[in-house]
């Protein structure tokens, strides 16, 4: 569906806007994909239904949640959670 989720929201990746955008597909570079591939690059390959599209995506945003899965197990080891989710939520949702 074109949605690679990052820590600072969602991204549409159909979107024209990704078009001439060749920034990293995140910033944060908790992914592999992060470093090899651009929004720009990742944008064509969906506009074209190539399937190797869909894999970076989905590689990615494996490696997204299973960063966030770590993340959300250590705050809560460090009783900090509810500290954390409030300020991965306004960060997540641009608030």
């Amino acid at each position: 569906n074109g949605q690679l989720f990052t820590f600072d929201g969602k991204v549409n990746i159909r979107n024209a806007r990704y078009k001439t955008d060749f920034s990293a597909i995140d910033d944060n570079g908790i992914s592999p994909m992060s470093e090899n591939y651009t929004k720009a690059y990742l944008h064509h390959l969906f506009k074209t239904e190539e399937i190797l599209g869909y894999r970076i995506a989905t590689q990615h945003n494996l490696h997204f949640y299973i960063h966030l899965m770590k993340t959300m197990q250590d705050e809560i080891k460090a009783g900090n959670f509810k500290n954390w989710a409030k300020g991965f939520l306004e960060r997540y949702e641009g608030e």
